[in-house]
């Protein structure tokens, strides 16, 4: 009798195949990254043709270059030594006087929305990066910036200058290797799914990486969530993605913090609820980043702009705020006290 297939064996073979015409490495070589990929549970759930795509997209994923491939080359190394859960431990804004302006409950969700170009992605990525310091698990997912860029705002916010036009003062050797001890500790984890997937197939990928690292995430940030919502003939389906993120927020007792995008009449208008979709303001919190000069298009000329935090829910008659201030070129928000920026 003829023993039947093993399916799993065939559909590792099958990205196998298709990994090796993609980065060029050897079969055997390449059928041995999916086998480990598998045992660490990086692949997709369902290896049907569309799983397959996907696990062939996070494997050829581009390392990034100069310092991060040291930081990122084995992957297995963020989260190597799992810290002991802290049941007190909750998420937390980073910016002084900000510490009453929104809790990050477990099971809840929070709603950051700004206009296009005012500084999203690099606050969201400030707080995932700030909890992550204080040792909690924390995933970022987004649909937009690649992850060589998300962790170049990581670097470039937490030893502030730039990797790509600065040298830093003690050289690249000992800066190289202090990188790699410091992301090796971080339980950061950055990831880049396919625009459309649905948000549940989206955690649950982002959360695999994080398991099998043997860490449990405490928050997850999704950058943006128009990206991960669905289009039907009245747009772009808000309502079933939101439903989605409460849930997972709810089943995994895991604060969420989403991101989206919002238009005002005029970029000076300050946004309030009314500028939001109806089902964003469902949201346990709703905060909202404005800044003086942003564009909705166009780069600001002005960088230096003070930007304004402020909580629209309850109700934005009772708004609290925190004046912050973006340095750009460090790609981090600080907070303004005494009349002055600082960390």
């Amino acid at each position: 009798m003829t023993a039947k297939p093993n399916h799993n064996t065939t559909h590792q073979q099958k990205i196998a195949r298709a990994l090796h015409k993609s980065v060029g490495c050897g079969y055997q070589e390449a059928l041995r990254r999916v086998r480990l990929a598998a045992e660490r549970g990086l692949l997709p759930a369902s290896l049907d043709a569309v799983g397959r795509e996907r696990a062939v997209h996070i494997l050829t994923a581009k390392e990034p270059a100069e310092v991060l491939p040291q930081a990122q080359a084995n992957p297995a190394a963020f989260g190597a030594h799992p810290q002991p859960s802290n049941g007190s431990l909750a998420p937390a804004l980073p910016w002084r006087g900000t510490d009453d302006l929104v809790r990050f409950e477990p099971g809840s969700v929070t709603v950051l929305v700004c206009l296009p170009t005012a500084g999203r992605t690099t606050m969201a990525m400030n707080i995932a990066a700030h909890n992550a310091g204080r040792g909690m698990a924390c995933l970022f997912t987004s649909g937009e910036t690649a992850e060589e860029g998300l962790w170049r705002k990581v670097l470039t916010a937490k030893y502030g200058f730039d990797v790509r036009r600065q040298a830093p003062p003690e050289g690249w050797d000992a800066f190289r290797a202090k990188v790699t001890a410091d992301m090796d500790s971080l339980p950061l984890f950055i990831h880049n799914p396919r625009p459309g997937d649905a948000v549940r197939d989206v955690f649950r990928e982002g959360r695999a990486v994080a398991n099998a690292r043997g860490q449990r995430l405490g928050l997850w940030i999704l950058d943006t969530i128009q990206h991960f919502s669905q289009f039907t003939d009245d747009g772009l389906d808000l309502a079933d993605s939101m439903h989605q993120v409460r849930r997972i927020a709810q089943e995994n007792q895991i604060a969420v913090l989403v991101t989206a995008r919002v238009l005002t009449e005029s970029k000076d208008e300050t946004i309030s609820t009314e500028h939001l979709r109806p089902e964003l303001r469902g949201a346990d919190s709703i905060l909202a980043l404005h800044r003086d000069n942003s564009s909705w298009f166009a780069r600001r000329e002005d960088d230096s702009a003070t930007s304004t935090l402020t909580l629209l829910r309850p109700r934005s008659s009772q708004a609290r705020s925190a004046q912050l201030f973006l340095e750009e070129e460090r790609c981090r928000f600080v907070s303004l006290y005494a009349g002055q920026p600082t960390p």
